[in-house]
Parts: C-alpha cells; structure tokens; sequence
C-alpha cells in the first residue's frame, strides 16, 4: 500500500499546493499572500513512512 501523507497544516497568511497529490513521493509547495515572504523552505516531500518531510515553513511580512 502507497503512504498517504494527508494535508499539511494550514500556514497563517500563505496557501499550499500539492503536486500531484498527497501520496509517497508527492511535493507540497507553500507561497504567501502578497506583502509575505516564506521563512524557511518552501518545498515538502511525502516520504514512505507517510509523513511529510523538513518542517513547515512561516509567512512573514515582507521588510521595508
């Protein structure tokens, strides 16, 4: 059976993407809401053991 890693969490003023879907081997990319910048990388993988690789990144406010 293929691991099914599920959804990630939600990421306060960002969006997710999964590519193609949840499952071993799939990507999630994280982008911001404009104004926002991604802290941290902005890529996961689902792994075998069906949890998703790295750690969740943060969105923060773009400096001026």
């Amino acid at each position: 059976m293929v691991a099914d890693c599920g959804p990630v969490a939600n990421i306060t003023n960002g969006n997710t993407a999964y590519q193609p879907n949840t499952l071993y081997t799939a990507t999630v990319f994280y982008s911001c809401n404009q104004g926002y910048e991604v802290e941290g990388v902005d890529t996961r993988a689902c792994l075998a053991d069906g949890t998703w690789g790295g750690t969740q990144p943060s969105c923060t406010i773009l400096s001026t």
